[in-house]
């Protein structure tokens, strides 16, 4: 199973956030710099996401693109990722999977992507926040509970990535309960939220998730990856 850190972008820095509130954003260092900590902390793979492409207010394209130049390690990427074309630009230069957040429930949209990538670079987020999925850097609730939304993409979605909002950043564990409403049989699926110890990450792997991504635990080395391998 595949542990995989985070690096989130804000404003061209590395930072953490609690429950995806831009609020309490706090900086760690600059996104080259973990990324090369991470590889040589032994991640075969590693999540970038661009928050400010994700709140709207700006975007990091130029940071991403020069990670992406690196070929040591596979990274997927996210974060505001909402025209078709852009999304195609990011596997073209590298990506190994672009993951999509904010269209994620946008049947129309995955379509049409999913004639321009294979199924297996595309990742859809179903973040939920109490057991229902919210949307747009995790602002808006949606009313459409997990495994409805699953319906809805599984048809175009390689792989599923689901953060329990609720948990994230918090440093207290995941939810048994969430995880265990959350993993699929069918389709490769990924949690994040609220993963604190190497036992957090044992408990995710018995329940059959592909893996788990990590960030927080990470920065604050609660978890040093070198113990996972």
């Amino acid at each position: 199973m595949f542990v995989i850190p985070s690096i989130d972008i804000l404003n061209g820095k590395c930072v953490q956030l609690i429950e995806g509130n831009i609020k309490t954003a706090k900086i760690f260092g600059t996104p080259k710099e973990f990324l090369l900590k991470w590889i040589k902390k032994g991640a075969n793979v590693i999540h970038v996401i661009d928050l400010n492409a994700a709140f709207k207010f700006g975007s990091n394209k130029k940071i991403l693109l020069e990670l992406l130049k690196n070929k040591v390690v596979d990274i997927q990427v996210g974060g505001g990722i909402r025209d078709e074309n852009y999304a195609v630009e990011l596997i073209n230069r590298g990506a190994k999977r672009i993951i999509i957040g904010s269209k994620s429930l946008d049947r129309n949209f995955l379509e049409t992507l999913a004639k321009k990538i294979p199924k297996k670079n595309l990742m859809v987020a179903l973040d939920i926040r109490f057991g229902e999925i919210v949307s747009n850097a995790w602002q808006n609730d949606t009313g459409l509970f997990y495994q409805d939304g699953v319906k809805k993409i599984s048809s175009y979605a390689g792989s599923i990535l689901s953060t329990d909002v609720i948990r994230e950043g918090k440093l207290q564990g995941p939810s048994l309960k969430i995880l265990k409403k959350i993993v699929q049989k069918n389709i490769p699926t990924y949690a994040s939220g609220g993963f604190t110890t190497i036992d957090d990450i044992k408990l995710a792997e018995r329940l059959g998730f592909s893996g788990v991504v990590i960030g927080r635990a990470l920065y604050k080395k609660k978890i040093d990856l070198e113990d996972l391998w």
